[in-house]
């Protein structure tokens, strides 16, 4: 794995512990790179899978698993709040970013929202609404501010979470595959215009991971299948050849390889972290 030494690298979606925003955060800091993690850091029901599961993360844990970082790896890590369907705050943390450690080099778009799960005939337009805002356009948003920034400094790598939602759709993610196939697409794109900035964009796409958004999924599943939890994680498992689920380390180790020189020649490329699941 190339080094990451001196790099500058904005997370979005970092503030769930144990999921793969903060993996993806302490492998960069490992391979060297200053890092900004960032999340919502306040509560929007709306986006709430149910009760358990909220993505209202707490800025105060967010700035300790930052400071937790910096005294492990020896790396300078910060965090901000970000809700990524807002203009003003997404400018708000690059310019954490340039200002704290003068570049944006890495862009991992990993926020994302599963309220477009369900049955195509039953989602509402604030469900399709929301899943496009948070997944399709806080991934353009968040783009359309790091590629001049990256083109200014010779180039940088942006990194997308798509999903294998965003490369087959299924039954009973209406909305969620809608939108990932657009952060596929934007992928894509910027891959072709901006490769002669010196920008690479990927994507990687996880597919069943043991996180905490994976025990909401399970719900979803649940429901849509009407069966039992514990029927519904085996359901999921028996899909993947490997037989088990991943960890949010495995995505984690895939996005700090793609960052690094070692990917210099991978661009445009969305890349299954599935087990085999699709294959």
């Amino acid at each position: 794995m190339g080094d990451l030494d001196g790099k500058v690298a904005l997370i979005t979606g970092a503030g769930r512990i144990g999921g793969m925003g903060q993996a993806a955060a302490r492998r960069l800091a490992e391979a060297g790179a200053n890092v900004v993690v960032s999340d919502l850091a306040r509560d929007r029901p709306e986006l709430r899978q149910d009760e358990t599961h909220g993505l209202g993360d707490d800025l105060a844990v967010m700035q300790q698993f930052a400071h937790d970082l910096t005294d492990e790896f020896g790396v300078r890590c910060v965090a901000t709040p970000l809700d990524v369907t807002d203009q003003e705050q997404a400018e708000a943390a690059v310019n954490v970013a340039t200002s704290e450690f003068g570049s944006l080099d890495i862009l991992f778009n990993n926020a994302g929202a599963t309220t477009g799960v369900g049955w195509f005939m039953d989602q509402t337009d604030q469900q399709w609404d929301l899943s496009w805002q948070v997944n399709t356009m806080g991934t353009r948003r968040l783009s359309m501010l790091a590629i001049p920034l990256m083109a200014a400094n010779g180039g940088g790598v942006i990194i997308n979470n798509i999903s294998v939602g965003g490369l087959v759709a299924d039954a009973g993610y209406g909305a969620y595959c809608a939108s990932k196939f657009g952060v596929a697409a934007i992928t894509k794109l910027i891959a072709k215009e901006h490769g002669k900035d010196g920008i690479r964009c990927v994507g990687v796409c996880p597919g069943v991971i043991d996180t905490g958004m994976a025990v909401a999924n399970r719900r979803l599943v649940a429901d849509l299948e009407g069966i039992s939890d514990d029927e519904a994680w085996d359901l999921m498992l028996s899909a993947i050849p490997l037989g088990h689920a991943g960890s949010a380390d495995d995505v984690a180790q895939v996005v700090a390889f793609l960052a690094s020189p070692a990917a210099r020649f991978v661009s445009g490329a969305l890349l299954p972290v599935d087990g085999s699941m699709l294959e």
